[in-house]
């Protein structure tokens, strides 16, 4: 074998590797929330109701979006080959997530033609906490399926430009398909090729790159159409819906963008719970939450290092090179888009294709200097994990497959002796809230006893309680 492709294969292994290693603890948690109304969603008896799933007229209770290929369709089929049991699904989004970390390696490669700044990329993707959600919460497996068709969409268009044979435009179509029919987000595959085919063909005028991507992005605008259409015609819009709704203020985009930077380089979700970036709510942050001060710590040393980095290399080069600093600035904005919009509404984990305008840009900064760019490194690695592990301890994701599984344990025991077709849950209003959260009202019940409960409801103590015989009444200890 080559000595390139020997070095190929060893870069997949670690990165691959990685991945699958920090990821490891994802594997030991259970169904909750949104879950279990997937679950539900996704009962089909023979292949005509399977085929509906894809049916963009067809309505599903409490489902405000249209994603069957990793929603009906995925919980349809793990479920009819493992059952009711959370790991297969897990491990799949493991496989997945590992995959795409080596594509994203791929696609910088692609970009940046050079092996360390894309092994970097690569190995910074495949540790990045902002995929906590993505791994830990079984339901976002929607933006995994995603971001796999979509950088395989990437690589096989830039295969095409390459070689221009057809065959690799329509794996490059077919993908963005698949894109959307795991989650609508993908409509920005086509304006995101405009700075990916500027940064990959930066050699040429920007006028002369823009003229020769006109015709092979026509096809990608084409289906975004349909597609778009198909929704208006059959599908209602998902804005209004549940909590997607659309913001047209300035100071909450702005809001939303600088928690998508921040993230990026690995702060967690669970500090823009917090009334600012003051010293008071720093304080609070690192007072409350396991592993907050050290968190901070990371960060505080790594942006240090990084703007000592950019001055330095400011000072050395006495220029900067701006065509590259808007491609990537436009790459990281325009994957945002999507989501910049909506109010109230924002998460690490649609970071996934907007690291293309980040990660390689800091692996370059990274690589301009051995000493600090290795430390660097390491203190980047460091407030990854310490980010992954706070947030696997604080959590409502992993707190809520918690309480799932530890009420799924003691209905199993109740209904089977009592034979019961009513579950009520007492307790306070904010316990009761949080019980229906993580079991997603009914839903959670109605799976696990294949609808032999009839009704479930949360009473507080001063609402009537029916103590007939067919009622099992669970006291809420756990939220």
């Amino acid at each position: 074998m080559p000595p390139f492709f020997r070095r190929l294969k060893l870069d997949y292994l670690v990165i691959a590797g990685i991945s699958l290693i920090v990821y490891l603890p994802s594997l030991f948690y259970g169904f909750s929330q949104d879950d279990f109304i997937h679950l539900s969603a996704a009962s089909a008896s023979n292949f005509w109701q399977v085929l509906n799933f894809f049916n963009p007229t067809a309505h599903y209770p409490d489902i405000f979006f249209y994603r069957p290929l990793t929603t009906q369709f995925w919980f349809f089929i793990n479920t009819h080959l493992f059952g009711l049991n959370p790991l297969p699904f897990h491990i799949e989004a493991l496989i997945f997530q590992a995959v795409n970390a080596c594509l994203f390696y791929l696609v910088v490669k692609k970009l940046w033609k050079s092996d360390k700044i894309a092994l970097l990329s690569g190995l910074f993707y495949a540790l990045s906490a902002a995929h906590f959600l993505s791994l830990y919460y079984i339901s976002a497996f929607q933006e995994v399926g995603r971001i796999f068709f979509l950088l395989i969409a990437i690589l096989t268009f830039l295969k095409y430009l390459d070689h221009k044979k057809p065959v690799f435009y329509a794996y490059s179509i077919i993908s963005f398909i698949l894109a959307l029919l795991s989650k609508e987000t993908s409509l920005i595959l086509p304006l995101i090729m405009v700075p990916i085919y500027i940064l990959y063909s930066r050699h040429q005028s920007i006028r002369v790159s823009l003229k020769g991507l006109l015709r092979p992005l026509a096809g990608f605008v084409a289906v975004a159409g349909l597609f778009i259409t198909i929704r208006i015609i059959g599908f209602q819009s998902i804005f209004g819906a549940g909590d997607y709704h659309l913001t047209a203020s300035v100071v909450e985009i702005f809001q939303n963008l600088k928690w998508y930077i921040l993230w990026s380089f690995g702060l967690p979700e669970a500090l823009s719970t917090y009334p600012s970036l003051k010293p008071d709510s720093l304080m609070a942050f690192s007072r409350d939450l396991p592993l907050g001060g050290v968190v901070l710590g990371l960060f505080g040393i790594l942006g240090i290092m990084v703007i000592f980095l950019v001055i330095r290399e400011i000072a050395k080069h006495k220029k900067i090179n701006s065509k590259l600093i808007i491609l990537n600035f436009s790459l990281f904005f325009i994957a945002l888009l999507p989501v910049l919009f909506l109010s109230g509404h924002r998460y690490p984990q649609y970071l996934d294709l907007a690291f293309l305008g980040v990660l390689p840009p800091l692996a370059w900064l990274l690589t301009k200097t051995r000493l600090t760019g290795y430390l660097a490194i390491i203190i980047f690695v460091l407030l990854q994990l310490s980010s992954l592990e706070l947030s696997r301890q604080s959590h409502w994701s992993t707190h809520r497959s918690q309480v799932a599984d530890y009420y799924h344990q003691e209905l199993n025991q109740l209904v089977g002796q009592t034979g019961a077709n009513l579950v009520i849950f007492t307790g306070s209003r904010s316990e009761l809230q949080q019980v229906s959260y993580a079991l997603a009202g009914d839903y959670a019940i109605r799976v696990w006893f294949n609808c032999q409960i009839g009704k479930v409801l949360y009473l507080t103590p001063e609402q009537a309680i029916d103590t007939g015989r067919n009622v099992v009444i669970l006291p809420v200890t756990k939220y």
